[in-house]
């Protein structure tokens, strides 16, 4: 996915499908994101140095930069001036208040000649462009709203006494009860929004009403800052530090960690000691992990003398891979806990099937009938009673129910780390519910077992690397 930057007081990502730059006829997708009376000075890379803003002072680095760019002085006149390219004192929309709000009807919005187009468009959090038809946003071009009312959270038209946590919003004109923090919330909606349209180009609007006064956010982000003296007002900046947080969890979904200097299944050519290798992040068993692939395998020995040596300042020991470590995180092995004839509902995999995109593919039709049946039977952890298990099963264990076979367990083995024998095991749907308790036979007499849910351990994917 082709991405280019724009940061100013609003950050502006362009995505492309395409990896060559961008065409003149081509049609990228379109995040825009702008919040609401944060301050040039609000982010790390612009020289705060108090303020916690890591995703945003890396987007900062990594961007096209405009600083020359001249808005209104209040939101609404910038928000007029953003979406239709014109002076805001020539659309109607010049204050805040008084009706002295409202973009004019014959006013064009970016929205507007998008979706003329063939782009989806949308917009969650912020419009304050005028709150009555035909001025909401579902009139000036956005397909899909979900924004507040007013000028602000809590602000009129607010029958709901709404706090800026489980607020009722406007979900395309209707109102809507929302579980959560309102950036978050814009945010989720943003998320569900480009993965529903994926296929097809969009343009998606994210208006934050924070860090706007009143300067409410979730306890942990407060705690950053309440101990600072040179920060009067904690509450604004966790605020803006929230908004970080969504825009990196933002970029994730789009990019899955591309934009990372080494992401989790990514690798880049490097040299450790003048030893010319490349490191990748991966690892079978789930765990944080570094594997090194050298040009020259004769400085294999000098390799692991430098590591081993470096190890030694955290305790560190020399082990071979775990399958233990993998079991614990769910991570599978074909031809062992899953072959050809299970398919990625059963064991999983869902999530990594898309039957909704235009684009057919080998199978799209049978995982179609697959889904709509119903699973007969499910990938499920199990966590065995009795003496701890050293070795591993040589063939599949029968799982039974009254003494009825209703599955079988490809791996078990006894968890230091859970103080528990766990496995991994297919049974039918039925018997796959977390808490049912079934049968194992093992070679050494059945083994009482409880059904839990994957995984029992959630490995860290961070980068660790300096």
């Amino acid at each position: 996915m082709k991405l280019q930057y724009l940061l100013l007081t609003f950050t502006l990502l362009f995505l492309s499908c395409n990896d060559d730059k961008l065409k003149t006829n081509s049609q990228p997708n379109i995040i825009l994101i702008i919040t609401d009376d944060q301050g040039y000075g609000d982010i790390g890379a612009h020289g705060n140095p108090w303020i916690k803003t890591p995703e945003l002072d890396k987007l900062h680095n990594e961007s096209v930069r405009l600083i020359d760019f001249h808005t209104g002085t209040t939101c609404t006149p910038t928000r007029a001036g953003l979406l239709t390219g014109r002076n805001c004192n020539e659309t109607g929309a010049w204050h805040t208040v008084g009706g002295r709000s409202l973009l004019r009807l014959d006013e064009v919005t970016i929205a507007d000649v998008l979706k003329t187009n063939g782009y989806e468009t949308a917009i969650f959090g912020k419009w304050h462009l005028g709150d009555n038809f035909p001025y909401l946003p579902n009139q000036r071009g956005f397909a899909t709203s979900v924004i507040h009312g007013g000028g602000g959270v809590g602000q009129t038209p607010d029958y709901w006494n709404n706090d800026y946590f489980d607020d009722t919003y406007f979900r395309n004109g209707n109102p809507e009860k929302f579980q959560g923090y309102s950036t978050d919330i814009w945010f989720n909606e943003a998320i569900s929004f480009i993965e529903k349209n994926q296929t097809k180009p969009f343009f998606c609007y994210i208006s934050t009403n924070a860090p706007h006064s009143p300067f409410h956010v979730p306890k942990k982000y407060i705690e950053l800052y309440k101990d600072n003296k040179n920060i009067p007002e904690p509450n604004f900046y966790g605020m803006i530090t929230n908004i970080d947080d969504n825009f990196g969890k933002l970029i994730q979904k789009l990019f899955n960690g591309e934009h990372d200097d080494l992401g989790y299944y990514k690798a880049k050519q490097t040299t450790l000691k003048d030893i010319p290798m490349v490191i990748a992040r991966t690892g079978w068993s789930g765990e944080l992990s570094y594997e090194l692939y050298l040009q020259d395998r004769k400085m294999g020995n000098k390799l692991f003398e430098i590591v081993y040596e470096a190890a030694q300042e955290f305790n560190g020991r020399v082990i071979a891979p775990n399958v233990i470590r993998s079991i614990e995180g769910g991570i599978l092995s074909y031809g062992g806990d899953f072959g050809r004839e299970h398919n990625p509902f059963t064991i999983g995999l869902g999530r990594l099937v898309n039957l909704d995109q235009e684009i057919d593919f080998i199978g799209k039709e049978a995982l179609k009938a697959i889904k709509e049946k119903g699973l007969t039977e499910k990938l499920v952890g199990v966590e065995l009673e009795g003496d701890p298990i050293f070795k591993a099963p040589e063939n599949f264990w029968s799982v039974k129910s009254n003494n009825k076979k209703v599955g079988r367990l490809s791996r078990a083995f006894f968890s230091p780390r859970l103080k528990k024998n766990i496995g991994l095991a297919i049974i039918d749907i039925d018997f796959a519910e977390e808490g049912t308790t079934v049968s194992v036979a093992s070679p050494d007499g059945d083994l009482t077992s409880t059904v839990v849910s994957l995984p029992w351990f959630q490995a860290d994917k961070e980068n660790h690397l300096d």
